[in-house]
C-alpha cells in the first residue's frame, strides 16, 4: 500500500489541544489505539483528560491510530504522529493514497489555507510517504 503524508508544521504548543479536539475532532470514539509518554506519568494512552500542551512543550513524540477523520471529506484508518522540539510541534497524518481522487487536491487546499491561517502555521504540505517538503504534491 502507498500512503500520503499530510504535514502540519509550526503548531504552537499553546494551540495543540484546540487543534486536536476542534480542528481534527479527535476524541475517544475515533481512536483505535495511541501511545504517548510523559516524564511525570510514564506511558499514556489517549483519554479526554490528556493535556497535549503539557506533553509537547518539550521534545517528545506520540502517535494515534485513528478510525476516521474529517478534513475536506472523511478519511479512514489514519496514523497520526505528533513530534515536538523546544519551539514547534509537527503533526503528520498518514493516509492511504487510494482515499484521494484528483478533485480532492483542490478541495483540501482550501481546508489547508483555512487551517494555516487559523493556527498561524508555518506550512502544510501533502506528499508521498516520508517525502521532503520541496517534493510535495501540494504545499500551502
Amino acid at each position: 500500500m502507498e500512503y500520503y503524508d499530510i504535514v502540519f508544521e509550526g503548531l504552537s504548543s499553546h494551540r495543540i489541544d484546540s487543534f486536536i479536539s476542534n480542528e481534527l475532532n479527535i476524541n475517544k470514539t475515533n481512536i483505535i489505539n495511541s501511545h504517548f509518554h510523559s516524564p511525570y506519568c510514564g506511558d499514556l494512552e489517549f483519554n479526554e483528560n490528556i493535556v497535549f500542551k503539557e506533553l509537547f512543550s518539550y521534545p517528545n513524540t506520540g502517535n494515534m491510530h485513528i478510525a476516521f477523520l474529517q478534513l475536506d471529506k472523511q478519511y479512514t484508518d489514519i496514523m497520526l504522529i505528533i513530534s515536538s522540539d523546544e519551539n514547534d510541534i509537527e503533526i503528520t497524518l498518514n493516509i492511504e493514497q487510494t482515499q484521494f481522487t484528483d478533485s480532492d487536491f483542490n478541495n483540501i487546499k482550501a481546508v489547508f489555507k483555512r487551517i494555516k491561517t487559523r493556527y498561524n502555521l508555518k506550512c502544510i504540505y501533502l506528499g508521498d510517504d516520508n517525502t521532503e517538503k520541496e517534493y510535495a504534491i501540494l504545499t500551502v
